[in-house]
């Protein structure tokens, strides 16, 4: 082997660099005298952040419909039967399953 063989230098795998998170400021400073390149980024989330969406999400509720008097759901069974309809030929032309049409009625009564 001569001299020039060692000179050479081949790199099979470099590791990517990953970007370095430092909390203090020394260790900012550091960096900066390394010649490093330092990006400085502050979160603006605290604590009672999460505590103020919470509160909003709570506020923001959507709340269950008013129940349906039984009425209407006897009203709409009569209609159904007078026009000679099943349940799931209500459903079809309603563009809902058969339960829904049936579970309505369920509901109704509660």
């Amino acid at each position: 082997m001569s001299e020039t063989d060692w000179d050479n230098v081949t790199v099979i795998r470099k590791r990517a660099e990953h970007a370095k998170v430092t909390k203090g400021d020394a260790a900012i400073n550091a960096a900066r005298r390394a010649g490093a390149v330092v990006g400085i980024e502050r979160k603006g989330h605290s604590g009672t952040d999460h505590q103020k969406i919470a509160k909003l999400d709570r506020e923001n509720e959507v709340a269950p419909p008013p129940k349906i008097s039984l009425s209407v759901g006897k009203a709409i069974q009569q209609a159904r039967q007078a026009k000679g309809l099943t349940q799931k030929d209500l459903g079809q032309k309603i563009n809902e399953k058969a339960n829904i049409v049936a579970g309505a009625r369920h509901q109704t009564t509660r």
